[in-house]
């Protein structure tokens, strides 16, 4: 069953979640908002829910629905998670995988950051012309 919400706050303050889904979350959709849904988590055990907005989404040639976190509410106003989810949507019409490029960034991230294997592989074919390695490998 498909939930939908009109695009007020007063609406998703009141956002409530549906124990008799029993799914560990229900998902609102937002009116007037291509795309833009309210997730409300499960309820912990003191009692607090956890919102959040998120993008859903099909890139062209692609099956598959996917969707994209924007942020928790209500650190993240109604407003900005419009803008997010439009300004989202407008790259998905023009073809782009918004996923496709936060993992792109985020692969990009984890190359360029050095282990420590990589800072003694530095280190000893660095120490290499000074002294014998085994003698490098037992110091360390």
């Amino acid at each position: 069953m498909t939930r939908t919400l009109p695009a007020v706050d007063r609406s998703i303050l009141g956002a409530k979640f549906d124990a008799v889904n029993c799914t560990g979350e229900t998902e609102y959709r937002i009116q007037g908002n291509a795309g833009l849904t309210l997730t409300v988590v499960a309820p912990k055990k003191d009692g607090s829910s956890v919102k959040v907005w998120r993008c859903r989404f099909s890139v062209k040639g692609q099956s598959k629905r996917r969707r994209v976190k924007l942020g928790e509410y209500p650190s993240m106003s109604l407003a900005d998670a419009r803008r997010h989810a439009a300004a989202l949507m407008a790259d998905v019409s023009r073809g782009l995988d918004p996923i496709a490029e936060i993992e792109a960034t985020q692969t990009a991230a984890t190359a360029a950051a050095l282990t420590f294997a990589d800072l003694i592989a530095d280190y000893l074919t660095h120490q290499r012309d000074l002294v014998r390695i085994d003698e490098i490998e037992r110091e360390l």
